[in-house]
């Protein structure tokens, strides 16, 4: 026996605004199991695998790739095994059978599209199964199954932090001491390396810089590719592309910049901070490697590549780059550093991206926050960009100078910088001007961006 229902992606934590779809596991057609991956989603914490909470088939996708969807929208037609639920069978939540987890960590600063926000509640986070007789499909650990027994905790009710959901031994502690079960369901998979992604401090001459990795899903890559991002972002605003590049086959690395994200280094002057992403590439990357670079990013991937070449660079991606004009949006910059309250921070947040998303309330709290502890050494490195709405930087003799190939991408729906700026490229540059991207095309047309690189890289 079974039945056919829309399969809306659960609730975990604080229920998500928006949300992104990276990626879709299954085929319209093709049979799942219970805990298998159906598709992957970016929000503005994370990468998250959405796992099917029962036996079944995928009839349909009703989201596509790159379709962006609201929290009680249907991503799916599926068809489940065994008999339809009753309402009074499915707590409003759906915790139970959430299951989903983060795929790469969050950091302060993340911008994917509004998501899901982590339980932070004082009481253990308690999930009511979605039917009678549910127990009994519980993924736990031994260890876990072991110690639920010895405190008499019902496992079917305990949130697991691990793979699929599964119940871990450390959340059957933490319940059975009265403390929140999961802290962040994305530092849980940091700390598992989930997904291919590691996550390390490189020590240089100007301070520990943060470095994110996905694995390649190849024995030895070929390629390895690394990810700038702009002014006020980090190294998650990569994620949902990192999570599909290491699929083609390169190793990816994401890198916050100096005063941004995890970095310790807090130096600012231009010429500096060349300095030092140099020597964490150096130290990181052994295979050749494609530097793609948004924004000021943009700006420091060529800057890099024409100062070092050293460095086994077998291409440039720039996307919206800083340094091929006049123009810049000073209002956007001073705008986010000088925000002091949410509201602020979203106005000016939403010049970024042409596809209208929006972002949690949990998330603009805390980037405000963090803008705020870091002002000072902001302040600094966006006059090293713009001074009263003039551009501080000219990469053009830096593009002439580099001989390998080079992309860019620019927006047509830039607010931030003009888009005509990008025809100011040597003519060697290759140039894609998507119609529909605002000043982040790897969220407005993230396949673009995704093909671009990965042809680059080799993987196409």
């Amino acid at each position: 026996m079974s039945y056919t229902e829309k399969f809306i992606v659960p609730r975990m934590g604080e229920p998500f605004d928006s949300a992104r779809v990276v990626a879709w596991n299954k085929k319209p057609g093709e049979d799942f199991k219970r805990g298998d991956v159906l598709l992957e989603i970016e929000t503005d914490k994370s990468v998250v695998e959405i796992p099917a909470t029962g036996d079944g088939r995928l009839l349909a996708h009703l989201v596509e790739v790159d379709g962006v969807f609201g929290s009680d929208t249907p991503v799916a037609a599926i068809e489940l095994e065994g008999e339809a639920p009753t309402p009074d069978d499915v707590p409003d939540s759906q915790a139970a059978d959430a299951g989903a987890r983060a795929v790469a960590a969050p950091a302060q600063g993340t911008h994917p599209l509004a998501g899901l926000a982590p339980d932070r509640s004082d009481a253990p986070a308690l999930a009511s199964p979605a039917r009678e007789g549910a127990a009994h499909r519980v993924f736990a650990t031994p260890a876990a199954r072991g110690l639920a027994d010895e405190y008499r905790l019902d496992l079917a009710r305990l949130a697991g932090s691990g793979p699929n959901g599964r119940v871990t031994k450390r959340d059957v502690l933490r319940a059975a001491h009265g403390q929140p079960l999961v802290e962040s369901i994305q530092q849980v998979a940091a700390d598992l390396g989930a997904g291919g992604r590691t996550e390390r401090l490189v020590s240089t001459g100007h301070g520990d810089v943060n470095v994110v990795r996905w694995a390649a899903d190849v024995p030895r890559p070929a390629t390895t590719v690394v990810l700038l991002h702009g002014i006020f972002g980090d190294a998650s605003t990569w994620s949902g592309l990192a999570s599909n590049l290491r699929r083609t086959g390169s190793d990816v690395l994401a890198i916050d910049l100096p005063c941004h994200g995890k970095t310790g280094s807090s130096v600012t002057e231009l010429s500096v901070v060349v300095d030092c992403l140099t020597e964490v590439i150096e130290k990181s990357c052994a295979a050749p490697i494609v530097l793609v670079g948004h924004s000021f990013g943009g700006a420091l991937v060529a800057r890099i590549a024409a100062s070092a070449p050293r460095l086994a660079i077998r291409a440039l991606v720039l996307v919206a780059p800083v340094g091929l004009g006049t123009e810049i949006q000073q209002a956007f910059l001073d705008g986010v550093l000088h925000a002091s309250t949410s509201e602020a921070l979203a106005r000016e947040l939403r010049k970024l991206t042409a596809s209208g998303a929006s972002l949690s309330a949990a998330y603009l709290e805390e980037l405000r926050l963090a803008l705020r502890e870091r002002a000072r050494p902001l302040g600094e490195l966006c006059a090293e960009i713009s001074c009263c709405g003039v551009q501080q930087i000219d990469i053009t003799p830096d593009l002439q100078r580099v001989i390998c190939p080079v992309t860019l991408i620019q927006g047509r729906a830039d607010e931030i910088i003009p888009w005509a700026h990008a025809l100011n490229a040597p003519a060697h540059v290759a140039i894609h001007l998507p119609r529909q991207a605002g000043h982040m095309p790897q969220w407005d047309t993230a396949k673009l961006v995704e093909d671009v690189i990965a042809r680059e890289a080799g993987g196409l």
